[in-house]
């Protein structure tokens, strides 16, 4: 990514991946997937890229879509994910931007017609010392076939244990109050080995989760929890596993949504 926090830094010239973030969606409704990456800069600041495609699956030059000033951002506490959240037919960007006192809130960004997205918009947040963005990893999908994409969190807690978050869409594109829509208990999850996406992996329409579940040994198992029409997610089904010292999910990274 673009290092440091000054505008002339920001050309696109060096791009830096601890830095920067990415996610795919049809943003404009032309039919063709853009890209986006979100950038943190050393100053506090961030910024939203967009790569236009080519009728020929390429990409062209990025443009800055918007950003916010320096001493605003813990990137390394915020995430990105796309999904139709308003279900106007474009892709929209969801942005976590979680601080180091633990308080969050959501910014959405409408997609366009056009090369651009709507102004940030606030649909929810928290206060300090509840959600802490280094414990959650996100992913979007329509998980219960309504139209509008969801938002769901994987967050871990230090006792090992996790939750799965579910953030209902409204029509507005924003979220309503999350609930839990599954939990592991103590002692039985590793948090910095684990990672959650989103796929309709049965078929049906809906959008269902996939979980790496990883281990600090090198055992890893694939888990699905397939969306439900009225809402939540079915119990776990155990698809995939690995023994001892075969994979490790701090080297392993899956889509977001």
């Amino acid at each position: 990514m673009p290092r440091g926090g000054n505008a002339a830094s920001r050309t696109g010239a060096n791009w830096w991946g601890s830095q920067t973030r990415l996610t795919a969606g049809d943003y404009d409704g032309d039919g063709r997937d853009e890209l986006a990456a979100f950038c943190g800069y050393t100053d506090g600041s961030v910024s939203l890229w967009r790569f236009e495609t080519t009728a020929q699956g390429g990409f062209t030059t990025p443009t800055v879509q918007w950003s916010a000033p320096k001493d605003t951002w813990h990137f390394d506490e915020s995430h990105f994910v796309s999904g139709d959240h308003n279900a106007d037919g474009r892709q929209d960007i969801l942005l976590f931007k979680g601080t180091r006192d633990g308080s969050v809130t959501f910014h959405t960004l409408l997609g366009a017609d056009g090369p651009g997205f709507s102004a940030p918009h606030t649909s929810w947040s928290r206060p300090p010392g509840n959600w802490w963005g280094h414990e959650a990893k996100l992913t979007a999908g329509d998980f219960d076939g309504d139209g509008r994409d969801e938002v769901a969190a994987l967050y871990g807690y230090g006792d090992g244990s996790v939750s799965l978050w579910r953030f209902a869409a409204n029509g507005q594109g924003g979220f309503e109050v999350p609930s839990v829509a599954w939990h592991a208990p103590p002692g039985t999850w590793t948090f910095r080995h684990s990672h959650v996406t989103s796929g309709d992996y049965n078929g049906d329409g809906r959008q269902d989760i996939g979980l790496f579940k990883g281990e600090n040994d090198g055992v890893a198992a694939l888990l699905a929890l397939h969306g439900k029409a009225e809402g939540g997610f079915t119990s776990p089904l155990k698809s995939w596993e690995r023994p001892p010292g075969s994979w490790y999910g701090d080297h392993v990274k899956l889509p977001v949504g």
